[in-house]
This record gives C-alpha cells, structure tokens and sequence, in this order.
C-alpha cells in the first residue's frame, strides 16, 4: 500500500523493479556464486515512483 506524505505526496510501486530497488537481470551462474545487480535505473533503488511521476 502506498503511504501519503505531505512533503513528497503519493508514491506507488515502481513498475520496472516490482518495488526492490534492483534492476531485474537474468544471468546464467555457476553453483554458489553470487549475483549483484545494479540499482533500479527508474526509481533510483529506491523501489517507489512518485505518482506525478508516473507516465499515463
């Protein structure tokens, strides 16, 4: 649920990384290596949109 703030107004969900802040990557791995993916490009990692900012 998006929460309202006064200072900032409503934020919603980014839609590009489901609200993680982690850009979605698909990479093929070995067994026991790790996987580090970059920070969401449209919500800057941080995992919500401001809704005005939200293209129609």
């Amino acid at each position: 649920m998006a929460r309202i703030n006064a200072a900032l107004g409503k934020e919603d969900r980014c839609a590009a990384c489901g609200g993680t802040g982690l850009a979605k990557v698909e990479q093929l791995t070995k067994p026991g290596s790790r996987i580090f993916p970059p920070k969401c490009k449209e919500c800057a990692g941080k995992g919500r949109i401001r809704a005005d900012n939200l293209t129609k």
